[in-house]
């Protein structure tokens, strides 16, 4: 299911402790009135200032707890300056901060300063309540995963995509086929992909109208893609 509207408001019309994992990507709050260019090989990816990029959202926090499963797992990307302030606020609405993980950005372009290249992303990983259920890492898990920046045939109009491959990854350490995931901020629909690959049930939130129906046709797709590859499948067994 994928609603349009504010994720302050829709978030109210679900049912407590009906979610098994919160995964989300919101705004950083780490925009500024110029918009920025970024040269991967020989092409120029221009970004326009983003008008919902300017406020770091907390206040969904509230009605998030409430409608998380006790003994479940919340992630939620950020951009490393705001770990702390996230980290605070989680623990002031109820939940348990456990840990941050990276993205490591394995072919991401030289950055055109004198300084690193922004190879890495942040999540910070957490629960409600403090327990190990639902646990799929095992001890050695790392808290890194280690993939390419979305290119191809993946890449859709959004400025701050993340890989399906990632999401997916996520998904598979805190949740068992058939549990529901929330994404608040649902953006290009990439938690829904990665979702149905997963055999996962999806809510997604989107304020933006452009983004919610590029989602929506990207969910679509790949559902349809699923369910001929299931067909396909079952009409191989006949004969076997």
């Amino acid at each position: 299911m994928i609603i349009l509207g504010d994720c302050l408001q829709k978030l109210k019309n679900i049912s407590d402790n009906s979610v098994d994992l919160l995964l989300t990507d919101p705004p950083y709050g780490t925009n500024d009135q110029y918009g920025k260019s970024i040269k991967r090989g020989k092409e120029i990816t221009s970004f326009n200032t983003i008008d919902w990029d300017f406020e770091l959202p907390l206040d969904y926090f509230k009605e998030s707890y409430r409608i998380l499963k006790d003994d479940r797992w919340g992630v939620i990307f950020t951009d490393k300056k705001e770990i702390t302030t996230i980290w605070n606020k989680l623990s002031e609405f109820g939940f348990s901060p456990r840990n941050t993980f990276y993205w490591i950005k394995t072919n991401k372009a030289p950055t055109p300063k004198s300084n690193f290249k922004s190879s890495v992303e942040t999540c910070i990983v957490f629960t409600k309540g403090r327990t190990n259920k639902k646990w799929r890492g095992g001890g050695n898990q790392n808290n890194y995963f280690m993939c390419p920046f979305v290119s191809g045939s993946e890449k859709v109009k959004h400025p701050t995509q993340k890989p399906v491959k990632l999401i997916e990854h996520l998904i598979r350490l805190f949740t068992d086929e058939g549990d529901m995931i929330i994404d608040p901020y649902m953006g290009s629909g990439t938690t829904g992909v990665a979702a149905i690959n997963s055999q996962r049930e999806f809510i997604g939130i989107e304020i933006d109208s452009e983004y919610f129906d590029m989602a929506k046709q990207r969910i679509h797709r790949q559902q349809q893609l699923i369910k001929n590859k299931t067909f396909r499948e079952e009409k191989i067994k006949k004969f076997f």
